[in-house]
């Protein structure tokens, strides 16, 4: 059967042989590479987007916090000034 084959046909059958494994296993391997690449580069962004999140509600709770002490220390200044004034009037 190979006996009527050219020369220039056997050896272009032989390099096709040869190089499309060849050429499977490069490209299964830069796939794999470049997914790995791409799921680490991922991971970073995420965690270092957590982070920034992380601070920025800690940031608002702290906020938050301060605002909820200052209108509790607002609201016993006035109950501690409406008591004087009731006091001082004699309503009281």
């Amino acid at each position: 059967m190979l006996k009527n084959i050219s020369i220039r046909t056997k050896l272009f059958l032989t390099v096709l042989a040869l190089a499309v494994p060849a050429l499977i296993l490069v490209g299964v391997l830069s796939y794999l590479g470049g997914k790995t690449a791409v799921e680490r580069t991922t991971h970073e962004h995420l965690t270092s987007v957590r982070a920034g999140k992380a601070n920025q509600i800690e940031g608002v709770l702290r906020s938050d916090s301060k605002s909820g002490e200052d209108l509790c220390k607002k609201r016993d200044d006035y109950r501690r000034d409406d008591g004087l004034r009731r006091g001082a009037s004699g309503d009281g």
